[in-house]
């Protein structure tokens, strides 16, 4: 648990948690070692009715600060050029980091002149390519192929072309496996036009590959028909990889899971106010019982051999 010298809560855990969903209150308690539920919800309370009575003093100047603490004026003007942008896109808000690195993680807020509205801890995923995409040749009028596997599931990554983000729809489509772990773009109906350099972008990690688009000069002067081919491709069996890694997931997150607990162990044993638990918990209450009914019991326990 993260707490100054006089004991109180590290108030980022407050930062985090007036922005945060319900959902997420338990494991940003588990985070920071907060274990009154109802202490949390009551401050939590009162910290967003003072935020509302602020809110509703002070003009609407936005403000957006990094995670170095550098609070830096929100500009129209200079926002695309700049390494942390806010843009306004219909009625919201919408924070750019460009360049990411991993030293841009960390706490992210959004103020009103002096009032803090927006905070977040932006994390970035730690994920790699296994199988990168490779070029492809494709005919005029076939699909082109590319494809990846992740060393972790992500339900969707970026995929872009020629600079600009592709989405799914009449020319593309886009793929990914139950296990979220294959990525793959499918670009129909290829022509000269579709050729360049094509990338996937998961987290700060990125692979890219060039599409080369070959003329068909099989019936010169006539329209060609529509192919029902495919090229491209990674060239190896990534769902044997991707189960591989799969395997491997599930068991890191096992072994961190038994980490958990055993924190989680270690902090009931040392906090006198946690209730007993295991053996000695269930032979205290019978010993209880037994009292309460003038009934006899064995029961096993430890005791000062004084």
């Amino acid at each position: 648990m993260e707490k100054k010298e006089d004991g109180e809560i590290d108030p980022k855990f407050w930062e985090l948690l007036l922005s945060a969903d319900k959902k997420d209150y338990e494991s940003l308690m588990l985070e920071f070692g907060v274990t009154d539920f109802r202490f949390m919800l009551k401050t939590l309370n009162e910290m967003k009715k003072e935020r509302e009575e602020e809110q509703a003093k002070r003009k609407s100047i936005l403000q957006f600060s990094p995670q170095d603490g550098v609070m830096i004026p929100y500009t129209k003007e200079l926002g695309d050029s700049m390494k942390h942008s806010l843009k306004i896109v219909g009625r919201k808000y919408q924070f750019s980091v460009r360049d990411l690195f991993p030293d841009d993680a960390g706490l992210y807020q959004v103020d009103v002149e002096d009032v803090n509205v927006f905070s977040t801890d932006f994390k970035i995923p730690m994920v790699d390519f296994l199988v990168k995409i490779q070029e492809c040749k494709a005919m005029e009028r076939e699909d082109a192929v590319f494809e990846c596997v992740l060393s972790q599931p992500f339900s969707k990554i970026m995929w872009v072309g020629k600079n600009l983000p592709l989405e799914a729809g009449d020319k593309y489509d886009i793929e990914v496996s139950e296990d979220k772990l294959i990525h793959r773009l499918i670009i129909k109906d290829v022509a000269m036009v579709d050729k360049g350099i094509y990338a996937a972008v998961a987290g700060i990690k990125s692979c890219n590959a060039f599409l080369v688009v070959e003329a068909d000069k099989s019936e010169p002067g006539k329209k060609k028909q529509r192919k029902t081919t495919r090229a491209g491709g990674a060239g190896v069996d990534l769902m044997a990889i991707a189960q591989e890694q799969a395997v491997k997931n599930t068991a890191d997150r096992e072994v961190l899971m038994e980490k958990v607990k055993a924190i989680k162990e270690e902090r009931a044993a040392n906090d006198p106010a946690a209730p007993e638990t295991g053996a000695k918990a269930k032979a205290k209450a019978k010993v209880v019982e037994a009292s309460q009914t003038g009934k006899d019991t064995d029961c096993t326990c430890d005791r000062d051999p004084t």
